[in-house]
């Protein structure tokens, strides 16, 4: 990361994949933003897509788009 920071590169995947193996239960979601390492610093986000688990799910997005999985409760889906 420091090697990308100092030259300004950045190597990302094509494809990023999620695949859910367990349920819902206990398991953050999936969250992916239209913002690439290569955007503005300063430009808003507008939106999101939020993928929650289910057992077998499978998604697949653009890897140069910023995701994660955050932690916070209350993103988790409630039974």
């Amino acid at each position: 990361e420091v090697l990308a920071e100092t030259f300004g590169l950045g190597s990302f995947p094509t494809l990023s994949t999620v695949t859910y193996l367990t349920g819902e239960e206990d398991n953050s979601p999936t969250v992916v933003f239209p913002h690439s390492y290569h955007d503005e610093e300063d430009h808003g986000i507008g939106s999101m897509l939020l993928s929650c688990a289910r057992r077998a799910k499978h998604i697949v997005f653009d890897g140069r788009l910023l995701h994660g999985a955050p932690a916070h409760p209350s993103l988790r889906k409630r039974s």
